[in-house]
């Protein structure tokens, strides 16, 4: 049995349940979602509190069992058996595999079950082996699309299209995860949109973002442009799948449109994401595994 934590909003709950499934399916054994995290309440400052979302796709796994989470937690939540645990590896095993440890990506591929995954995961190396089945099957809507979404997706397939993504809600009014996240600024968005256009020849521009009037009002393109901003609250997952069918991306220091990039199948995609993922340096330069090697970096 492999138990991932969940944390964070959908796009990391989609990274943790990736690299949670790989490891299962490569085992052959069952995936289990500790929820516990995100089913708590509790004031951070630091912290945008979320809710889980990944029931939105058509996922395979189940939800762990709070008292086996409990016992498989352990050494992260008791210093004495972790400390034993230290002393005696043979006879008391830890089955935390914390994104912490060295060597990270190498461990993970050596690992047995069972397993209690705490992390954020978020690398394409983790589930390379089931790409295939996380973009026909696990990542697929459960509900019909709507009439809307369903002619924007026809007016995306009919244009050479670019999807960019301008994240900023909790990331402008959160002071803490502003200081740790940072945002892309105007620039950044001008000369990627200006680059793809040389690059490709892209005719036409699909803006998604939580705050679309300032988008509007700040990041002015010479092509042209539609603005996103009907998909809201439950139904936001929907940007991802439009972002999906655009030919090629603009993506924000954001895990949402990193999920609307990667799920884009196509090799001939062009995918630019910015170089500063976070404002903090040291989380900056653990970001080597993050974009995948065709993606360009600004």
């Amino acid at each position: 049995m492999i138990i991932v934590r969940l944390m964070g909003g959908l796009g990391n709950q989609m990274f943790q349940y990736a690299a949670g499934k790989a490891l299962a399916e490569r085992l052959g054994v069952s995936l289990q979602l500790d929820r516990t995290f995100l089913d708590q309440s509790f004031e951070n400052p630091g912290y945008t509190l979320r809710n889980f979302e990944l029931d939105v796709f058509q996922i395979s796994a189940g939800t762990a069992e709070k008292s086996v989470v409990a016992r498989m937690r352990k050494p992260l939540e008791n210093s004495i058996h972790r400390k034993l645990s230290n002393m005696f590896p043979s006879l008391i095993r830890n089955h935390v595999f914390s994104e912490t440890q060295k060597k990270l990506i190498k461990e993970f591929e050596l690992l047995t079950d069972p397993v209690y995954m705490e992390g954020y995961w978020q690398t394409e190396k983790y589930f390379l082996s089931i790409a295939d089945q996380l973009r026909s099957k696990d990542f697929i809507p459960v509900s019909a699309i709507s009439s809307m979404n369903a002619e924007l997706v026809k007016s995306i397939g009919s244009t050479s299209s670019v999807s960019m993504h301008v994240r900023r809600g909790d990331y402008v009014t959160n002071a803490e995860t502003n200081k740790y996240h940072g945002i892309c600024s105007v620039d950044y968005y001008q000369h990627s949109a200006k680059m793809i256009v040389e690059k490709t020849g892209a005719d036409h521009f699909y803006v998604f973002s939580d705050e679309p009037e300032w988008v509007k009002a700040n990041i002015v393109l010479p092509y042209a442009t539609t603005y996103i901003s009907h998909n809201i609250a439950r139904e936001s997952y929907w940007d991802i799948v439009l972002m999906q069918h655009c030919k090629h991306h603009i993506i924000a220091n954001s895990s949402f449109s990193w999920w609307g990039a990667w799920l884009n199948e196509s090799k001939s995609k062009i995918v630019i994401a910015p170089k500063t993922w976070f404002n903090d340096v040291y989380m900056n330069n653990q970001t080597e595994n993050l974009i995948p090697t065709k993606w360009i970096r600004m």
